[in-house]
């Protein structure tokens, strides 16, 4: 899977990602973060950090699925919040 993640002021880069790797970095507390993902011919894109929604949790996750990209913040319970769609 590639994927490339960024906010107004900070290009995290692109990356290819195999099953059980995993993408971290520090973000801006005030900036909103946008991942785009390609996964053979599907793609997705979502907010990985939105300020009003994370801000206050020591750490984000994010899960890659069959069906979709699921969020939380103790790792454990899983919300989707984006599916692959077809280009």
């Amino acid at each position: 899977m590639k994927i490339q993640c960024s906010s107004k002021h900070t290009n995290i880069g692109a990356k290819e990602l195999k099953r059980s790797d995993y993408l971290e970095w520090i973000v801006e507390e005030k900036a909103l973060y946008f991942c785009e993902a390609l996964w053979g011919i599907l793609i997705a894109s979502w907010h990985a950090f939105q300020p009003k929604r994370d801000v206050g949790h020591r750490s984000v996750f994010w899960v890659a699925k069959q069906n979709g990209f699921f969020h939380s913040w103790d790792n454990s319970t899983w919300v989707r919040k984006s599916v692959w769609e077809t280009e």
